[in-house]
């Protein structure tokens, strides 16, 4: 009796066994993806990566009260998700609490994802897209050293310099009948490599307020949507817009998979069940 562990050596010793089945599932999970790409030999794939709020509804093990739209102040995770844009599949997840930033491990778990990927499909050509939340030199770097085209969206109202540069410009190129741009190359101060930023807007219809005009004839007004993106492509301006609007497929992906295959399903108060279950749903 006295070589048996006491209650909290054991209860250590099961989690741990529980997270290396959980890390087996999940390098099944990249595998048979893998696999799947491998047999379609595409010369081109893209990673791309997101968030996605799973609330739990009670308090499971693991979870946090953070962002969460639907229901404010509930407990829930806030996994890191990694999808393939071609085949619409899951290639890996990166298991949260809801109390993170979306960038939190983000770095570690892009370069895990580029990796593995890279090392089974060594002649094909990888791109990702990601969203403002990820807008930060390190993981900028993270794609450009590993020899990965991405685009994401610059936070450009948190940059004096940047807002000058659109409110200063006088001359945008035209893209189509909504967009056009202009492009410069640009680093914040803190950083120490320079990056292609691509400034873009889209005219939209302005709110009309006041009685409605049955009028075929009256003028209407137009204003601006501005968004910026950073990028270490070299295609054209615009290519690399419509290559970025694209990122809006991941969020079908994700509606698909909380509506038929319960990715949005928290099934047990267990942590190790809850990501078991989750990556079941990804299969």
């Amino acid at each position: 009796l006295k070589a048996l562990p006491d209650v909290a050596t054991l209860s250590r010793m099961l989690k741990e066994a529980d997270q290396r089945s959980v890390d087996k599932l999940r390098q099944l999970l990249g595998d048979l993806v893998l696999d799947r790409l491998k047999s379609l030999a595409l010369p081109r794939i893209t990673l791309d990566f997101d968030g996605s709020v799973q609330s739990t509804k009670r308090r499971a093990e693991g979870a946090a009260a953070g962002y969460n739209k639907k229901k404010k102040g509930a407990r829930s995770y806030y996994p890191l998700f990694c999808t393939v844009a071609q085949t619409g599949q899951f290639f890996d997840v990166h298991h949260r609490p809801g109390n993170v930033h979306d960038s939190n491990g983000a770095v570690d778990f892009m370069m895990r994802c580029f990796e593995k990927a890279q090392s089974e499909l060594p002649n094909t050509r990888f791109d990702s897209r990601i969203d403002a939340a990820f807008f930060n030199k390190e993981i900028c770097d993270v794609f450009d050293t590993n020899k990965v085209q991405f685009t994401g969206s610059v936070p450009f109202e948190r940059f004096a310099e940047l807002k000058q540069m659109i409110e200063g410009r006088q001359r945008w190129r035209i893209i189509d009948g909504q967009w056009s741009y202009f492009e410069a190359r640009w680093k914040p101060k803190s950083w120490d490599t320079k990056y292609r930023f691509i400034f873009t807007r889209r005219k939209v219809k302005s709110q009309y307020k006041g009685p409605l005009q049955l009028d075929l004839f009256e003028p209407r007004d137009f204003n601006y949507q501005y968004k910026v993106i950073v990028t270490n492509k070299t295609n054209s301006a615009k290519n690399v817009v419509l290559f970025h609007n694209g990122r809006s497929s991941q969020e079908a992906i994700f509606g698909e998979a909380k509506n038929n295959c319960g990715l949005n399903v928290i099934a047990t108060r267990c942590l190790a069940g809850n990501q078991v279950y989750t990556l079941c749903a990804m299969m």
